[in-house]
């Protein structure tokens, strides 16, 4: 299996320019190599029809459509036992555990061996699921951290703030448990606009220390009030459609709907991975220079060729080294000071 594309950080400084006219300089890490064979060949392949969901009101409709998209990405895939999941309720939500290999038997309320992730998956608020998330999960407990991942609410049934609830009750009830416990928080696409958004209320509670000890984010969108962009599966008029489903009445630039927008001050040590050929690089980009501003530590790691949530395929070279890196910055986040 060829290495995938080497990037900045171990090929010195990049020259150039990255995607959208931003400097290379700008950011942490850009690739400067080529893509792995198994990159190229999944670029070669034709473009899929975009998702076509039907009206957000009829929500039997919307039920079945779902039932449908989540059967096709779940074809041939293991299911969660066999990869080291486990179905848990915490705080009246289910939930998917993985313990690290490491990790023993306890639970997720009584894990104690090491960092623990609370995972919030992507699919645009409306589809996806923690089996969904399984081939990025799986690897992240394999690469010795404890994950919960979340089944949150989905829209249009249940519009904002329902997702974001969710969410906050799993990472309160179990920093309740282990009040001394850190967490770390992560997500993709439409859980990487979740998991900030746990970030910023965490972080609000007292005591300070309360928050998330880390923050990792998968091509995450992160800003419904600006320009609708269309995804690797969406064209503009179902971007319209899932922001429509998400936000229902509430304002789509509201803060907390958008958390790009709201206070970016006393976040965790933050990772953010995205390719140049998605759509939501320049949020990201955005992200990562507002945290600067406000005086925060974020690693922004461009990966050149590379698209929307590319962590999802099994059998990439680039998805098994991004989550490694990934975990592996969680690791280091947990470290005491020196």
């Amino acid at each position: 299996m060829d290495s995938p594309a080497p990037r900045a950080s171990e090929a010195g400084s990049p020259t150039g320019r990255a995607a959208g006219g931003r400097a290379a300089s700008e950011i942490d890490g850009w690739g400067l190599g080529e893509l792995s064979p198994q990159a190229r060949e999944r670029l070669a392949r034709p473009a899929g029809e975009p998702l076509r969901p039907p009206p957000p009101d009829d929500h039997t409709a919307v039920a079945r459509w779902r039932a449908e998209v989540h059967a096709a990405w779940l074809a041939g895939d293991p299911p969660a036992a066999a990869c080291g999941h486990e179905t848990v309720t915490i705080a009246g939500v289910r939930c998917l555990w993985a313990p690290a290999p490491t990790g023993g038997s306890a639970g997720p309320l009584a894990h104690d061996g090491g960092p623990l992730l609370v995972y919030l998956h992507g699919g645009g608020y409306s589809l996806g699921s923690p089996e969904v998330a399984l081939p990025i999960t799986e690897r992240l407990a394999a690469a010795g951290l404890a994950v919960v991942s979340v089944d949150y609410r989905l829209a249009p049934e249940h519009p904002w703030p329902a997702a974001v609830d969710d969410a906050m009750a799993v990472f309160r009830a179990l920093r309740a448990a282990r009040p001394e416990r850190r967490l770390a928080v992560g997500g993709d696409s439409a859980g990487g606009n979740l998991a900030l958004s746990v970030a910023q209320q965490a972080g609000s509670d007292a005591p300070a220390d309360h928050g998330p000890a880390a923050l990792v984010l998968f091509s995450p969108h992160l800003d419904h009030g600006g320009p609708l962009r269309a995804g690797d599966d969406t064209d503009e008029a179902g971007a319209a459609w899932l922001r429509a489903a998400y936000c229902g009445t509430a304002d789509p630039a509201d803060p907390r709907i958008s958390p790009l927008r709201g206070d970016l001050r006393g976040l965790p040590p933050t990772l953010v991975q995205v390719g140049t050929r998605d759509g939501l690089l320049g949020q990201a980009a955005r992200f990562a220079r507002a945290v600067r501003r406000a005086g925060g530590e974020v690693t922004l790691d461009v990966w050149d060729g590379l698209w929307h949530t590319w962590q999802y395929h099994r059998g990439l070279p680039e998805a098994d080294r991004a989550l490694a890196e990934a975990a592996a910055f969680v690791h280091r986040s947990f470290q005491p000071d020196p």
